[in-house]
């Protein structure tokens, strides 16, 4: 997927909220897994300050890591930590937001 404007996504599988490139859209698709096994393994999110009427907002999306995880049951998983930045086109940093997504290894 490359970046610039896209409709929203109507794919069941796609995570994550539907904004320019994040890496959490149709996650499975884009990484070669199968949809089921995956989970949203949590979301933070800092907001730094408001896009104003008339500016234009752009993303940037990252893959930060992966990591094999035990569960407490025994089963092993992979961690996918996602960071995606949004700012205006003027360099304002508006929110950074850094999102963890689980895949059992079924």
């Amino acid at each position: 997927m490359s970046c610039g404007t896209h409709e929203l996504d109507t794919e069941p599988t796609a995570l994550g909220r539907e904004a320019v490139c994040e890496v959490g859209r149709a996650f499975a698709k884009r990484f070669g897994l199968p949809p089921q096994g995956l989970l949203n393994g949590g979301t933070n999110v800092c907001i730094y300050a408001l896009a104003r009427p008339g500016d234009t907002v752009k993303a940037s999306s990252r893959l930060a890591g992966v990591r094999c995880k035990t569960g407490r049951r025994g089963e092993r998983m992979l961690v996918f930590d996602t960071e995606n930045r949004y700012k205006t086109t003027a360099g304002q940093l508006l929110a950074h937001e850094h999102q963890t997504i689980l895949h059992r290894l079924i």
